[in-house]
């Protein structure tokens, strides 16, 4: 035996530990096993991580190669692949003058189990309205449809999120869909560990997206450090990535002001979110005038210059591919964590009003319009009583179809969706409403309930209801 022969596909340079500078994995090739024929000892293994490009293969069948040359010169061997094993592993022989030796590609990662592959952990973050769950259901139906397996994990103060039924919708299934609610991810980091490995167990996803509630911070000190450090995960960890609304990134920044905006407290969250965030995805550049959105570049560029950004449209699909495969390639690398202020944080949170109402409606009308009526009932008062949206969402889901209707801004124009369900085939209509908006919960569910009174042409039977300020974030574990 001699020692490991390593090869890096970017640098020569490594340090103490093998790896190359400045990263704590990288794409490389293991090759260790006998320099000599010996029927004692026929095995080699070969180890790889993150292979991009079939180049890797290239490059460790060159690499076996010139191995075997080098001491073996002058002996015959024949050279065969004999099958691919539910890539990433490879396997083919080697027949040298002592016998066949057999060679498998495998994960470094202490030569995972053959019935196992390691996976990867997103947690996609952003402001209520940025067009987080649009963009995760896109993620999954662009996987699932390439066959790789994911699942989801979904996140919210209170209970009856639509968030979840959107997910199930977008991957077509409900075993691998999980909801975590009373609290962000950092708050229940307990339950979110147990439910990751619950997933692992049952329907062993390749990718697990988390997305965790749209006015927490902080994610990387009390969500993905504790992951890693505290409970070990075997997942790798792709870069935090946080989604923003163009149009209000842009107005934060000091650029084009909306109609309204949230109190300077609430602001302090948002631009927490950006400050943590690893990746920035600006999302819904489709709604911005070349002008402005050469604008938002050049302030974020100059508030944010170390920071990765990708320019995406979840409407028409612009960017979702580069940032996906991004996605899969990179691990996050953040070391530090970044000073924060809870009780100011606290404050933030506190303004927004959560409302989460769940019911029954029994109707001998068009279904579509009347949800779409009593959403616009319900944002023109929140517009007159100036309450600042962060998103507004409705459903209505029976007969075999789903529909939805959400405004993520005050004075945006309320769009409905319609849509197939197949898990629904009820005579009547499950009926979902999750608003979050600046002010006094109290108050915005008195909205909705006015706007029901007023409608006379379906019967609505409530079966539960919530309406709260969030409580002051108290995390599980907070590394930094």
């Amino acid at each position: 035996s001699g020692n490991p022969l390593q090869i890096f596909g970017s640098s020569s340079k490594v340090d103490a530990n093998g790896w190359p500078p400045g990263s704590k994995r990288a794409s490389f090739l293991k090759i260790q096993g006998c320099t000599v024929p010996d029927p004692a000892n026929k095995g080699f293994s070969i180890a790889f991580t993150n292979p991009e490009k079939i180049v890797t293969l290239l490059a460790a069948t060159a690499a076996m190669t010139l191995f075997f040359i080098k001491d073996l010169r002058g002996i015959p061997f024949e050279f065969s692949f004999f099958g691919i094993v539910s890539f990433p592993k490879f396997a083919f022989s080697l027949t040298l003058g002592g016998g066949t030796w057999q060679v498998l590609f495998v994960h470094f990662d202490n030569f995972l189990p053959e019935d196992k592959i390691e996976n990867r952990f997103l947690l996609i973050g952003g402001f209520l309205g940025a067009g987080k769950t649009t963009l995760i259901g896109l993620i999954t139906k662009d996987l699932e449809k390439s066959g790789i397996k994911t699942a989801l994990i979904t996140n919210d103060q209170g209970q009856g999120l639509m968030d979840t039924a959107s997910a199930r919708q977008a991957s077509k299934g409900l075993e691998n869909v999980a909801e975590i609610t009373g609290g962000c991810f950092c708050c229940r980091l307990e339950e979110l560990v147990s439910t990751i490995k619950d997933l692992e167990a049952t329907t062993r996803p390749e990718v697990m997206i988390a997305e965790p509630v749209g006015s927490c911070t902080d994610l990387m000190a009390t969500v993905l450090q504790p992951l890693e450090k505290i409970h070990q995960t075997p997942m790798s960890l792709s870069p935090l990535s946080i989604v923003l609304d163009a149009r209000r990134a842009l107005a934060a920044l000091g650029g084009k002001k909306n109609k309204g905006s949230f109190h300077r407290d609430v602001g302090y969250v948002y631009r927490k979110q950006l400050e943590e965030a690893e990746w920035l995805v600006i999302n819904k550049t489709d709604l911005l005038e070349n002008d402005d959105l050469k604008d938002l570049r050049a302030r974020l560029d100059q508030n944010y210059p170390k920071k990765r950004q990708f320019y995406v449209s979840a409407k028409t699909g612009e960017g979702l591919d580069h940032w996906i495969k991004a996605l899969l390639s990179h691990e996050s690398g953040a070391t530090e964590s970044m000073s924060i202020d809870y009780d100011r944080y606290a404050d933030g949170e506190a303004l927004l009003g959560w409302v989460n109402l769940e019911g029954e409606v029994f109707m001998n009308c068009d279904p579509g319009e009347w949800l779409l009526q009593l959403a616009r009932e319900i944002g023109d008062a929140l517009d007159r009583n100036q309450h600042e949206v962060g998103h507004f969402k409705m459903s209505l889901e029976g007969q075999g179809t789903r529909w939805r209707v959400h405004q993520v801004m005050s004075g945006d124009d309320i769009e409905l969706i319609e849509e197939p369900s197949p898990q629904s085939h009820s005579s009547t209509f499950r009926f979902l409403v999750n608003l979050r908006a600046e002010g006094d919960a109290r108050t915005l569910q008195g909205f909705v309930h006015q706007a029901l009174a007023d409608q006379g042409e379906a019967k609505v039977a409530l079966s539960q209801e919530a309406a709260f300020q969030p409580g002051k974030p108290e995390p599980t574990h907070r590394i930094g």
